[in-house]
């Protein structure tokens, strides 16, 4: 009977809850507090050649979650099995804020930089990459996501590479160890290095 009542499944003030979705090749994840909700990226799609993640996966997966309002979508940076998607999750959640990496952002969308932090239900938001100014690089100038509840810590890297891995290494150091760490661009050979996996030292 809990399950029919996603409400009741919130997390509590100073906790995040942060689930992965199956879109296949692609990534999407959504974080909720006691009473906001982040998606970071929204799967593949837009193409034309093959079905829109966001509207076939995305969409659904969040209102069976239990997800009424959309505060933040974020995407990480423009490629399409990071952004496909996008259009399918504003059309509904049209009054989401929209933030997206300098040189591709969109008119309307707000600019992912280290610049930012917030605060939701006590749990800490903080964009680690990309810097302000950052020319466009595509995969290196994906929006780094660091989020701290109850001093647990999870870092939704996106699909920076090797060189970047490097630069977080030597600004954070041991700021950047993490409980969870979502694999830099899916465990690509240019990304996920040993010395950037055992710097953050994850348990998941």
């Amino acid at each position: 009977l809990p399950l029919l009542d996603p409400a009741g499944t919130r997390p509590r003030p100073g906790e995040a809850r942060i689930e992965v979705l199956d879109v296949g090749q692609g990534l999407s994840v959504l974080v909720r507090t006691h009473s906001h909700a982040l998606l970071y990226d929204a799967g593949a799609g837009g193409s034309g050649r093959g079905p829109d993640a966001g509207e076939t996966i995305v969409v659904p997966s969040l209102h069976a979650l239990g997800v009424r309002r959309l505060d933040t979508l974020l995407i990480s940076h423009g490629d399409a099995d990071h952004a496909g998607g996008m259009a399918a999750v504003r059309r509904e959640w049209p009054r989401a804020r929209v933030l997206g990496v300098e040189g591709w952002a969109q008119p309307g969308m707000g600019l992912c930089r280290d610049t930012q932090a917030w605060r939701w239900d006590g749990v800490d938001f903080r964009v680690l990459h990309p810097p302000p100014w950052f020319p466009y690089l595509k995969n290196e100038s994906s929006c780094v996501l660091r989020i701290e509840a109850a001093g647990r810590v999870a870092l939704l890297p996106g699909d920076i590479g090797k060189a970047v891995e490097a630069r977080l290494l030597h600004l954070h150091g041991p700021r950047l160890h993490a409980e969870l760490l979502l694999v830099p661009h899916h465990g690509s050979r240019s990304s996920s290095s040993e010395a950037f996996v055992a710097g953050v030292r994850p348990a998941v």
